[in-house]
């Protein structure tokens, strides 16, 4: 994917889609202090509103979540500095924590629903330079059936596609305007409004795969 094309798209999805705008108002108003071994009630409730004001169908669970994140929360803290163009998709070590993660993340739901779209929303929210988020219409897309929505098809097969694309970017970038590959990420950083590569890699695919076929 080349970086111009990705900064297009970021246009394209402020223009085209009226609920762009709830991601920034969660993030900005997001306590990012109160994140550590536990998390308040208030910051869970703050952030199911963001998840459902994408998918309405969502069933978090407050406790439940509460209780995953706890448990999870020794493996995130792993995941410190990691971003989708860095990370290494080959540890086995890594991508077995990446998976105990995100299955914690969708179960966290009444009746031990597995919210696979929301399980991607919630994390990226959690660690914003990895995780890239994910609906049925880009698994479809992407992964060729929207029902690969478990943690395996994210870790395996789904995230080492979006660092694939991630690399490209830079890569394009960093060539173009003869930068280092650090300073590309943070041009392209700085040119769409600070978002992370992950989350603009998440609105390239949203153009392409989700929104276009909500308007067939």
């Amino acid at each position: 994917m080349n970086y111009g094309d990705l900064l297009v798209e970021h246009e394209r999805f402020y223009g085209d889609e009226n609920r762009a705008c709830y991601y920034d108002e969660y993030m900005k108003h997001k306590d990012w202090s109160s994140w550590g071994s536990s998390v308040p009630v208030i910051e869970v409730i703050k952030l199911f509103g963001f998840v459902l004001s994408w998918d309405p169908h969502f069933e978090g669970d407050v406790a439940i979540f509460c209780r995953a994140y706890r448990q999870v929360y020794p493996l995130l803290v792993r995941l410190q500095g990691m971003t989708i163009d860095s990370v290494d998709l080959h540890n086995g070590d890594l991508r077995a924590d990446l998976k105990e993660i995100f299955d914690n993340m969708a179960h966290c739901t009444r009746e031990r629903r597995y919210e696979s779209t929301g399980a991607s929303k919630m994390l990226h929210t959690i660690v914003p330079e990895l995780f890239v988020m994910w609906d049925r219409k880009i698994r479809k897309g992407i992964l060729g059936n929207e029902n690969r929505k478990y943690g395996t098809d994210y870790i395996d097969d789904f995230l080492p596609r979006m660092q694939q694309e991630a690399i490209e970017v830079r890569t394009s970038c960093a060539e173009k305007l003869k930068l280092e590959q650090d300073q590309a990420i943070e041009y392209v950083s700085k040119h769409a409004g600070g978002k992370t590569l992950a989350k603009l890699i998440d609105e390239y695919n949203y153009m392409k795969y989700t929104l276009i076929r909500m308007r067939q």
